[in-house]
């Protein structure tokens, strides 16, 4: 189910980069004016670990730089992974005015405790253009690092009441804890790091 976030939206016949349709996203009050889908199912179906992730784009009157945005809540926040590092205008891949291009990146997206929301959605570099969108994916990346049972580990470790263990005890979990999350957020974390 798509929904629009500072924009319009239509179906376009006919003008798709596969199969019969696009979306088609005009008056883009920003440069996050876009077509939006709920992802939170596929993130919490396949748990913690390296995605690829993006969409076909082509703009309808000015080529211009894009990308595509996983905006995501944890129990620690909330988050922005983009398929492009980078800031301002030299962010993204150039998105043609003639064909489709692919916006493709492989992230870490990673969380503690209970993933609350996520949503997928195609922002640019600063271009309020109208622009067509197709074929948004979102997958577990082949190299998946299994991040699972970090995951599970840490959940647990934060449900111990720290009046059940000693002031020592209790700081050394603490600490192992913190640890354990900064690995867990780590984009490029090995999978010996992870177990």
């Amino acid at each position: 189910f798509w929904v629009t976030q500072g924009c319009t939206a239509e179906i376009k016949y006919g003008d798709s980069h596969s199969g019969a349709n696009a979306a088609y996203v005009s008056n883009r009050s920003d440069t996050w004016g876009s077509v939006a889908q709920d992802v939170t199912g596929v993130l919490k179906a396949n748990g913690p670990g390296f995605y690829n992730f993006g969409a076909w784009a082509r703009f309808e009157n000015t080529s211009s730089r894009a990308f595509v945005i996983i905006n995501y809540t944890d129990e620690q926040g909330n988050y922005w992974v983009t398929t492009h590092e980078g800031e301002g205008s030299s962010q993204g891949a150039l998105i043609s005015t003639t064909e489709y291009t692919e916006i493709n990146g492989t992230r870490n997206i990673s969380w503690i405790g209970e993933l609350k929301q996520a949503t997928i959605y195609f922002q640019t570099a600063g271009s309020t253009d109208s622009v067509y969108l197709d074929d948004f994916f979102l997958a577990p990346s082949e190299s998946q690092i299994d991040r699972g049972s970090l995951s599970s580990a840490i959940n647990s470790a934060k449900a111990i009441k720290g009046d059940e263990y000693t002031e020592e005890s209790y700081g050394n979990l603490i600490s192992l804890l913190e640890d354990a999350e900064a690995v867990m957020m780590k984009e490029d974390a090995t999978q010996d790091e992870v177990d």
